[in-house]
């Protein structure tokens, strides 16, 4: 699990064996390292289809850095991921099969929760017809339907969560990374995110927890 270090050795070094399934994500000796020795270091990941892996630590461990290396936000220190193949974290068909939830999620605060995900389904290139399907069902699910045309400004941090798990779901992603997902949820939506999370695993979506 990421935490940090002291000294030169590596602190920590993750293996999931999926050699036997295709994988959409290969990290390979993924190091992030910052300043008084904290960061995450060696990090080796294979993420097949279908598969959910949890990244387990304490606060400041370098959960949500290891997170930020596989969803592009983030550039390492050495070491690298391959996405679908492709080690360019900057080519936009690796951005557009990713769906990312972040600690800090950027908001429009002074759009509703229903145009601030209508802008991220745009940007992974959805039609009109399938953005208002997608957005129409998950707005449901997620129990929003009803604050979807309140300002976001105006929403609760749970509020906020939740629209953000809608913004990562829209456009069906192939991998889901999520930073801890369940903050700020209530037990209904906890046990509906679990839900969904065992679907979306069914149908070949692989999940990252921290």
């Amino acid at each position: 699990m990421p935490s940090s270090r002291s000294g030169s050795r590596p602190a920590i070094s993750m293996r999931v064996d999926t050699a036997s399934e295709p994988s959409l994500l290969i990290a390979t000796d993924l190091t992030r390292a910052y300043r008084g020795g904290k960061g995450v270091f060696d990090i080796r990941l294979r993420l097949a289809a279908g598969e959910v892996v949890g990244v387990m630590g304490p606060n400041g461990s370098g959960k949500t850095t290891l997170l930020r290396l596989l969803a592009t936000a983030a550039t390492p220190t050495s070491g690298q991921v391959s996405w679908f193949g492709t080690t360019n974290a900057r080519d936009p068909s690796v951005r557009r099969r990713l769906g990312v939830m972040l600690d800090q999620a950027a908001h429009f605060d002074q759009m509703t929760g229903y145009q601030n995900a209508w802008f991220f389904a745009h940007q992974f290139g959805l039609s009109d017809a399938l953005a208002r399907e997608r957005l129409d069902e998950l707005f449901s699910w997620s129990g929003l339907w009803d604050a979807r045309d309140q300002l976001v400004g105006e929403y609760s941090l749970g509020m906020k969560r939740r629209l953000n798990l809608v913004e990562a779901l829209v456009h069906r992603p192939s991998i889901l990374l999520l930073d801890e997902p369940t903050l700020a949820l209530d037990y209904r939506a906890e046990l509906d995110l679990i839900e969904r999370l065992q679907l979306l695993s069914l149908t070949g979506t692989a999940v990252v927890l921290a």
